[in-house]
């Protein structure tokens, strides 16, 4: 009877379901992908694999955070110079290791941003420098995976037209965030109020904070260099973890071109974004072995190349579980 006095004193609150009903699907996932894979064909293949690729590979995903960890650093130093690399540099990791669990792709972004706020920097800069960062690395593997749809047989017409307008939102809204119609939000407030508008306290709070916001918005709107410099990052993080998955790959007897793997990492990392799975876990490995079983890739291999991807993508964010433990300790 207590039991249940205290269940209905602390009702299941609606985030609980969502976090459950994600790790169920990350688990369905993995299942899946695990019921046709043989253990000793995989064993087999493991032991070909020379330890050399692998650290090879971890050395190459390494770059790829620190060219994460930079780009921001550059687009939050522009809006707030007191903020250093070394300040960047743990709440990046931090973020990056989290991501590892939480259940969205984007977590990460808030514990970096949660990090650095209670040590005093901005909340509404780091927030801003965030979402731009964010915005450019999406947007360049958007665009490199639109390139990469048409040049696959994998999808069915359907599934295209679902990347495509998936594509075209998010570039739509890069564009509204960088053009100058949004960023004439205030004046157009300002005549709402001169027309004799209702003032609730609730209203000039939102258009308090728009401000502020759009305010940021504009200033790396006044930097185009600074936004292509945060392009050519993006480029050469994307083309680093396909190096990665290149050489992992070969390293487990994987004959592809590069070219191919140009094609599919895109649009497999577009599949990491999607906030189904806990980290994108399972959603990554089942999109990268279906297009590597479309391209005549064995099941076998496919799944490995996958895991072992897995193992050096949380080795390489493992300085980030060093910084909350100190946090914790």
């Amino acid at each position: 009877m207590q039991m249940r006095n205290d269940a209905m004193k602390n009702p299941a609150h609606p985030n609980d379901f969502l976090l459950y009903g994600k790790v169920a699907f990350t688990g369905g996932l993995l299942y899946l992908l695990f019921t046709r894979f043989d253990a000793q064909q995989a064993s087999n293949l493991l032991n070909h694999t020379h330890v050399s690729a692998l650290l090879m590979a971890v050395v190459v995903h390494a770059l790829v955070f620190l060219c994460g960890n930079l780009r921001w650093w550059l687009l939050l130093r522009h809006i707030q110079p007191t903020c250093s690399f070394s300040d960047t540099t743990p709440a990046y990791y931090l973020g990056l290791f989290c991501n590892n669990f939480l259940p969205t792709g984007f977590g990460g972004d808030v514990v970096r941003v949660t990090y650095l706020s209670a040590r005093n920097h901005e909340v509404g800069k780091l927030i801003s420098s965030t979402l731009v960062d964010r915005v450019l690395g999406l947007v360049v593997l958007l665009l490199t995976g639109l390139l990469a749809i048409p040049m696959q047989n994998i999808f069915s017409e359907t599934e295209r037209q679902a990347l495509l307008l998936l594509t075209g939102a998010v570039l739509a809204a890069m564009v509204l965030v960088f053009s100058g119609w949004l960023l004439a939000y205030p004046t157009l407030v300002k005549r709402f109020y001169q027309n004799g508008a209702r003032q609730s306290a609730l209203f000039l709070k939102i258009h308090h904070i728009m401000s502020q916001f759009l305010h940021l918005i504009r200033l790396y709107q006044q930097a185009p260099w600074l936004l292509l410099s945060g392009v050519a990052f993006s480029l050469l993080i994307q083309a680093l973890v396909i190096l990665v998955y290149a050489i992992l790959g070969d390293s487990l007897g994987i004959e592809l071109p590069l070219a191919s793997y140009f094609l599919m990492i895109p649009l497999v990392m577009l599949a990491t974004n999607i906030p189904f799975s806990l980290g994108g876990l399972g959603l990554r490995e089942g999109a990268l072995v279906a297009m590597l079983v479309g391209m005549g890739v064995d099941y076998q291999q496919g799944v490995l190349l996958s895991l072992l991807y897995l193992l050096v993508l949380w080795l390489t964010t493992l300085p980030g579980g060093l910084v909350l433990l100190k946090i914790r300790l």
